[in-house]
């Protein structure tokens, strides 16, 4: 008789482990923005940076850069340079968006639409910051007592309701 080949190999001595696939180099994650300062409520703020005494503080000024690459540009900046960023979106377009890079350490956020303040997570940083402001140009310091309101010099004009026509009943409907 005809001898057939075994239908499969002998085994060999060793394991054999199917081949890896190949291993796909790991991708970075996008880098994440730096959290938004928050209040003693932990509520996040947004609005511009201000410094101490409530003051805009010193910033160079980028147009066209996304509120990552505002952040990325302030990375990348000397240590002892940029501090924080403001971001700025004034309009759909990239070119509507202003970056600040800012060198004094921020204090206060004062709420202003289409404004981002982001401050450098550093304990020293984030440690310095004390919360809203309410009035720009203002630091939390106790309002002050309103002027004494003058007594007026005439009554005040009240506008009096005006006079309608006396009203009739309807005339009864015929049935």
């Amino acid at each position: 008789g005809l001898l057939l080949p075994p239908s499969s190999p002998p085994n060999p001595p060793w394991p054999i482990t199917p081949p890896l696939p190949p291993q796909l180099p790991p991708q970075p994650k996008p880098p994440a923005l730096w959290p938004l300062p928050h209040d003693v409520k932990l509520d996040m703020l947004r609005g511009a940076c201000r410094t101490a005494g409530a003051n805009q503080g010193s910033f160079d000024t980028i147009v066209g850069l996304s509120e990552l690459e505002c952040q990325l540009r302030c990375e990348s900046n000397d240590m002892a340079v940029c501090v924080a960023f403001e971001h700025i979106q004034h309009g759909p377009g990239l070119i509507d968006h202003t970056c600040e890079l800012h060198r004094e350490p921020v204090r206060f956020v004062y709420k202003i639409a289409g404004h981002v303040c982001r401050i450098k997570p550093l304990h020293h940083l984030t440690a310095a910051f004390e919360g809203i402001l309410h009035v720009e140009g203002v630091a939390n310091s106790p309002t002050p007592p309103f002027p004494p309101s003058l007594p007026p010099s005439s009554p005040p004009f009240v506008p009096s309701p005006p006079l309608l026509p006396p009203t009739s009943p309807p005339p009864p409907s015929p049935l």
